[in-house]
């Protein structure tokens, strides 16, 4: 008897260690991401124009932007989003993150992102009062839910995904995405 205890008690414990905890996906919100968007992709931009203070030290572009997507073949993912204004000797960044689930429709060409997490940050060197860093609250988190379309495609030669908020979009009103390492 306590053989056949000790074998049932061997099988249990491996069956539930071989089950983690997250490893399920809520099919209604997730689905594993095809190979070839797996991983980190980012878009960044820059204005031509520039600022430097009073004593000749470089400030910043006049704007800059930046988005950065990780997809992961577990059907999650996590999002950075950089904005950044420069105006005379003022520099105003908003940061947000946020993390959750993404469910792709490789039919349809879209993706559907679902966070369940996040976070937002500003820093302005001239008002201090607009300085912050806080979660994001449910309902934020419930308008972040976006559906993008998404083309596979390349850039200069190598890898790159096209996210839009329409259709058949090119690079002009999309966001040419390349491979990111951070």
């Amino acid at each position: 008897m306590k053989k056949v205890f000790a074998l049932v008690l061997t099988v249990l414990s491996m069956v539930t260690s071989s089950c983690k905890k997250g490893d399920d996906l809520d099919p209604a919100t997730q689905s594993p991401a095809p190979n070839e968007v797996v991983g980190k992709w980012s878009f960044g931009r820059s204005s031509a124009g520039s600022y430097w203070d009073n004593g000749d030290n470089y400030v910043g572009h006049a704007n800059e932007q930046s988005m950065s997507f990780e997809f992961k073949k577990n059907g999650t993912y996590e999002c950075y989003t950089i904005n950044n204004v420069t105006a005379y000797n003022c520099r105003t960044e908003v940061f947000s993150f946020e993390k959750g689930r993404v469910k792709f429709n490789e039919e349809e060409g879209t993706l559907t992102v679902t966070p369940t997490e996040g976070n937002f940050k500003s820093k302005d060197n001239c008002v201090s009062s607009h300085n912050f860093k806080r979660n994001m609250t449910a309902s934020e988190l419930k308008e972040h839910k976006k559906v993008y379309y998404y083309t596979v495609t390349e850039s200069k030669g190598k890898p790159a995904i096209l996210i839009s908020t329409i259709p058949d979009a090119t690079e002009y009103d999309g966001l040419l995405m390349t491979p990111g390492s951070w």
